[in-house]
C-alpha cells in the first residue's frame, strides 16, 4: 500500500506557519532599521547584536558591542554617559533575573552637542521551553517630546499672564465708563489701583493752570491730603511733573526716587514706606488733564509689559475724564436754561475739541470756532447744511449712517477714526478722532452731539517713526562715503607710516561694514514702509552668481568649503547684485551654524518655473517652534554659531524681501536628524538670455 502525501490541511498549516513566520521577520526587520534602539543581551549580559540608532546612544558602533558588556561598552565614555549606561545595565539584570520586564527608566546623555532623554523599557527574551535566553532592551529619544512640552508650559504661561493683565485693564476700564464726573473718573482709578496694579498707595490730581489739584487718594498718600490739595507744576514731586511734562516717570526703587527728586522723601514722609513708585500724565491728545501717581510697598522692576498697562489705564482714565467734564458741561446746561446756555457757549467755544451738533435732520445747528477752523469754513457757513454738501472729500454716508444709529438708540458711538480732506487743507488728507452722542431734553433725542480732535499729527509721527530708519540712513551714507574715500586715499599714499596704515585700513573695513549695515536698515524700511526692494533687472546665470558668492564666503571663512554642484539651464532676469546678496547671507548663516570643519552644500536646478538654488548644511536642527517667525525682523534661530558671530536680524527678513520682489519665494526645511536646507525660486521673469 502506497504511504499516502500530506493532508491537505496539514500543507494549508504549513503554508499558514511560513507565511506567519515570514511576516513576523518582516516587522521584526523593519523595527530594527527604524528609528527605535534595540540591543540583544544573552543571560551573562554580553551583548549579542545592537542596531544603530542603540550604537549612537552608547557612542561605540554596533560591531564593537558584539561579546561585550556594559562595562566594556561605556569605559571609553565621559563619566555622566558611563553612569547612565550602567544604570541601564543594572536594569537588565533585574530583567534577567527575576524574568519581569522594567519599563520606562529614562536616561539622559549628550549627543550632538546637547543633552538628550531616552526612555528605555527592557523585557525577558525566553527559550520555547520557557527557560532564560537574555534580555531585550528597547530605548526611544524623548528629547523633542519633553522639549515640546516645556515650550507649551512657557505658552501657556506668558498666555495667562496676558490675559491677567487684559482683565486687569477691562476692570478699570468697566468701573470708568460708569464713571458721570471728574471726581468720580480720578476716585475709580486711585481705588481700583490696589486690586487691579498690587499698588499701596495712589493719588489723582487734575491740572488747573499753573498748578495740580489732588481730586482722589488712597493708602499713605490719603493722611497727606492737606499738604497734597494744590500744588504748582514746578515742584519738586513726580506727579506734578508727569503733568507739567507729559511725560511719565518709572523709579523702581526708593534710591532712584531720591536720585530724581533730592529731599522728595523728607518733604513727603509717606513715601518712605514706598519700595518703587510710577507717575503718569493724564492726557488727550496734546492736552495735559493731570496726572496720576502709583506706589508700591517693595523695589521691582517694571518691565515693559507692566508699564504699558499703567499707561493704558492712564490713557483710558484721561478719556472719561475728557468725557466726563464735557457731560458734566451738558447737565449742568440742562439744570438752568438761561445760564446754562450762556455756559455752554462758554465751553463750546473755549473746549480744546471741536464741537458741533446736528438736528434731526443730520443738518449742522451749532458748531464751535475751533471745529470751524478745523473745516476752513466759518461757522455760519455750516448751519443748515449737511455733511454731504460741505464736505465731498470726507465719507459722509457713512458717518450719517452711525448719527442715524445714534438717533435711533440713543447710544453714543465714541472714538471713531474719520479720514478725507476739507476746505482747510484742499489736497491733504487728515484724520480725525471723533465721538457722537444723542442730545436729549428729557426723554426727547434732540439731535446729535459731535466731538472732534484732529489726530493728523499723530498718524503723521506714527508714519515718521516707521521712516525715519530710512532717513536716518540716508543721510549717514554722505559722511560714512567721504571717510571712506579719504580712508582709501590715505591707504593708498606712500609716505603714510606701516604703523598708521593698519589703523586706516582697519577705518575703511569698519567704514564698508557700516555702508553694508546702512543698507540692510535701508531695505528693511523700504520693505516696512509697503514698498518692494528695488531691483536693476539683467540677463544673467544663476550659476556663475552662486560660483562667486561660494568664492567670496570661503575666503571670508578660512578652513571652510562650500560644495558646488548644478545642472540644467538656470539663466534669468534678475538684479545680480541682490541674488549674490541673498546667496551669501544663506551661506554664511550655514557655515556660521555648522560644526566646525564641516562642509557646507550649494546646488542649483532648472525647473518649470525658473531656477531653483538649495543650501544645506549639518548641525542641530532649527527648533521647530522657532521656524514660523524665521523669517521675521529682529529675531534668530536659537542655535549656537559655530563662528560667535551675531547680526542685526535682519538677514533673513531682507534675503526673502528680495526673493519676493523677484516674484519669487526663499523657504527653509530643517528636522532632527536631516539637514538643514534653505531653498530659493526664482521666475526667470520678462528677460532671457
Amino acid at each position: 500500500m502506497v504511504p499516502e502525501g500530506p493532508s491537505a490541511i496539514q500543507r494549508l498549516r504549513t503554508r499558514a506557519s511560513e507565511e506567519a513566520s515570514e511576516t513576523a521577520f518582516a516587522l521584526l526587520d523593519g523595527l530594527w532599521h527604524g528609528p527605535v534602539g534595540i540591543a540583544v543581551l544573552d543571560r551573562a549580559l554580553r551583548f549579542v547584536q545592537v542596531n544603530e540608532p542603540f550604537a549612537e546612544l552608547s557612542g561605540t558602533s554596533p560591531a564593537g558591542h558584539a561579546g561585550e558588556q556594559f562595562a566594556d561598552v561605556a569605559a571609553g565614555a565621559e563619566r555622566s554617559a558611563r553612569e547612565e549606561l550602567l544604570r541601564l545595565e543594572d536594569a537588565c539584570r533585574v530583567v534577567a533575573e527575576t524574568g519581569r520586564p522594567f519599563l520606562n527608566l529614562v536616561l539622559g546623555l549628550r549627543s550632538g552637542g546637547r543633552t538628550r532623554e531616552w526612555l528605555c523599557s527592557v523585557f525577558p527574551v525566553r527559550a520555547p521551553d520557557g527557560t532564560s535566553r537574555g534580555v531585550l532592551a528597547i530605548v526611544s529619544d524623548a528629547t523633542n517630546d519633553r522639549e515640546r512640552e516645556a515650550a507649551l508650559a512657557r505658552a501657556r504661561d506668558d498666555a495667562q499672564r496676558a490675559l491677567g493683565r487684559l482683565e486687569r485693564l477691562l476692570d478699570v476700564t468697566a468701573a470708568l465708563s460708569q464713571a458721570r464726573t471728574a471726581e468720580d473718573v480720578m476716585s475709580v482709578l486711585v481705588l481700583q489701583a490696589d486690586r487691579a496694579f498690587g499698588v499701596v498707595s495712589a493719588v489723582a490730581f487734575v491740572r488747573k493752570g499753573d498748578q495740580v489739584e489732588l481730586v482722589a487718594a488712597m493708602g499713605p498718600a490719603e493722611d497727606r491730603r492737606e499738604r497734597l490739595a494744590s500744588l504748582p507744576l514746578d515742584a519738586p514731586i513726580p506727579a506734578a511733573r508727569a503733568a507739567r511734562d507729559g511725560i511719565p516717570f518709572w523709579f523702581e526703587s526708593a534710591e532712584a526716587l531720591d536720585a530724581a527728586f533730592p529731599g522728595f522723601v523728607h518733604s513727603a514722609p509717606h513715601l518712605s514706606a514706598f519700595g518703587s513708585l510710577a507717575a503718569l500724565p493724564l492726557r488727550v491728545g496734546e492736552t495735559i488733564l493731570g496726572a496720576v501717581a502709583f506706589g508700591f510697598a517693595k523695589a521691582r522692576s517694571l518691565p515693559p509689559e507692566e508699564r504699558a498697562l499703567l499707561v493704558a489705564a492712564a490713557e483710558q482714565c484721561a478719556l472719561a475724564l475728557d468725557r466726563a467734564r464735557l457731560l458734566d458741561a451738558e447737565r449742568e446746561a440742562r439744570e438752568a436754561e438761561a445760564r446754562s446756555r450762556a455756559l455752554l457757549d462758554a465751553v463750546v467755544e473755549n473746549a480744546p475739541v471741536g464741537i458741533g451738533f446736528l438736528d434731526p435732520e443730520l443738518r449742522f445747528g451749532r458748531v464751535n470756532r475751533l471745529l470751524a477752523d478745523m473745516n476752513g469754513l466759518l461757522v455760519e457757513d455750516h448751519l443748515g447744511k449737511t455733511m454731504a454738501e460741505l464736505f465731498p472729500g470726507l465719507p459722509a454716508a457713512e458717518v450719517e449712517r452711525a448719527w442715524r444709529d445714534v438717533l435711533e438708540t440713543g447710544r453714543p458711538v465714541l472714538d471713531t477714526e474719520v479720514q478725507g480732506e476739507t476746505p482747510a487743507a484742499p489736497g491733504k488728507r487728515r484724520t480725525w478722532l471723533e465721538s457722537w452722542y444723542p442730545v436729549r431734553s428729557g426723554d426727547e433725542i434732540l439731535g446729535v452731539g459731535t466731538l472732534v480732535r484732529e489726530v493728523t499729527a499723530e498718524r503723521a509721527a506714527e508714519e515718521f517713526q516707521r521712516n525715519v530708519l530710512g532717513v536716518v540712513g540716508h543721510d549717514l551714507r554722505n559722511p560714512l562715503s567721504a571717510l571712506a574715500t579719504s580712508a582709501r586715499v590715505l591707504v593708498a599714499s606712500e609716505q603714510l607710516p606701516r604703523e598708521l596704515r593698519r589703523v586706516v585700513e582697519r577705518i575703511v573695513a569698519n567704514a564698508v561694514r557700516m555702508d553694508r549695515i546702512i543698507s540692510v536698515l535701508l531695505d528693511y524700511a523700504r520693505v516696512r514702509g509697503g514698498q518692494r526692494i528695488p531691483l536693476h533687472r539683467t540677463a544673467c546665470d544663476l550659476a556663475a552668481i552662486a560660483e562667486l558668492a561660494a568664492d567670496e564666503c570661503e575666503a571670508a571663512h578660512p578652513g571652510r568649503v562650500v560644495r558646488r554642484a548644478g545642472e540644467g539651464d538656470v539663466t534669468g532676469s534678475w538684479d545680480p547684485d541682490r541674488v549674490a546678496q541673498v546667496i551669501v547671507n544663506l551661506l554664511s548663516n550655514a557655515i556660521d551654524y555648522s560644526p566646525a570643519g564641516s562642509g557646507v552644500e550649494l546646488s542649483w536646478r532648472a525647473d518649470d518655473a525658473g531656477a531653483v538654488l538649495e543650501i544645506a548644511n549639518g548641525g542641530p536642527p532649527i527648533p521647530p517652534e522657532v521656524v514660523p517667525s524665521l523669517f521675521e525682523p529682529f529675531r534668530r534661530a536659537e542655535r549656537q554659531r559655530a563662528g560667535g558671530k551675531d547680526g542685526l536680524g535682519l538677514g533673513l527678513f531682507i534675503a526673502r524681501a528680495i526673493a519676493n520682489a523677484h516674484g519669487g519665494d526663499l523657504g527653509v526645511r530643517s528636522a532632527p536628524g536631516e539637514r538643514t536646507v534653505f531653498t530659493l525660486r526664482l521666475p526667470r521673469g520678462a528677460e532671457r538670455r
